[in-house]
């Protein structure tokens, strides 16, 4: 054997590896590729089939949208023309199709008022308010249709301060005090790294002061968070919708308490059996039948 035979070996050795292992290779994608073929091919399927339902979703839905657009048009048109019945049964197509809107209940509040039916006028005004509490349109509309009720019940309402304070904490909702909170906590950490951190006993002084003011402001909004929560949970209120007896207990048996008639705004506090247990605005408790009433919040 000469010196140069052994590499001479050693390099047909690794070229014959090399080969079977670029074989093994080609061998191995030629099986995966139907395999890999198909699942691209599943994964397209399911993915035009998502986009096709996708589609028709949205298609649905912009459908959907544009039936009730054409109702609310046609409302418009008929109560435009004093057709206040067709206008309504236009109205109803919309509520019954899921649509809910502030503007919504308030044509509809004002069709009932134009047909003089004030409890149904103030029971769609008040569902308006529920939705923009702030609308200055609809509570001048409500007020007209509330001086055309019998009841004139004085509202027991807090004075003074606590009356301001109570009108600026229901200006935002539970969850708009709790988003302030978790921030107003998040500010807090903030301030208080930067006073661990700070080199002066002027800034160290500065961000310990206001990192205790913040946390102070974040329990505050943490309080009207409950607050607020707590006011909207037992807020329940229902019109009257027939002159009624307010009884002393949920039996036709009771004593008469008081009388109410229609368009009268109450307070659902209880229920039993057909029965609810009111309040009114001036505090007087009583029981009235659940079909002489109709909740607001349904």
């Amino acid at each position: 054997m000469t010196p140069n035979e052994k590499p001479y070996n050693l390099k047909h050795s690794l070229k014959v590896h090399m080969n079977w292992f670029v074989f093994f290779l080609l061998l191995c994608q030629l099986a995966i590729f139907p395999v890999l073929a198909q699942n691209n091919a599943q994964n397209n399927l399911i993915k035009g089939n998502a986009e096709k339902n996708l589609e028709v979703k949205n298609n649905e839905t912009t459908k959907a949208q544009s039936q009730e657009m054409a109702f609310f048009n046609a409302a418009t048109q008929a109560y435009n023309a004093s057709n206040f019945e067709l206008a309504i049964d236009y109205y109803e197509k919309i509520i019954a199709a899921g649509y809910h809107s502030p503007e919504l209940y308030y044509n509809l509040g004002n069709v009932y008022y134009k047909l003089n039916e004030i409890a149904l006028s103030i029971y769609y005004f008040e569902k308006s308010l529920l939705l923009n509490p702030n609308d200055q349109e609809v509570i001048k509309n409500l007020g007209f249709a509330q001086k055309m009720t019998l009841d004139a019940i004085p509202s027991k309402e807090v004075n003074g301060i606590g009356k301001a304070y109570l009108k600026v904490i229901k200006s935002q909702s539970e969850d708009q005090w709790g988003y302030l909170c978790i921030l107003l906590v998040f500010i807090s950490i903030t301030l208080y790294l930067l006073y661990y951190f700070a080199n002066t006993s002027l800034a160290k002084r500065f961000f310990f002061t206001t990192a205790i003011l913040v946390v102070l402001l974040s329990g505050l909004s943490y309080i009207n968070a409950s607050l607020v929560g707590k006011e909207t949970r037992k807020d329940h209120p229902a019109i009257v919708f027939e002159t009624a007896k307010v009884l002393s207990e949920p039996n036709s048996s009771g004593i008469e308490a008081f009388e109410l008639h229609e368009g009268t705004k109450v307070q659902i506090l209880d229920s039993f059996t057909n029965w609810y247990k009111i309040q009114i605005a001036d505090g007087q408790i009583g029981w009235l039948l659940q079909n002489q009433i109709r909740p607001l919040k349904e």
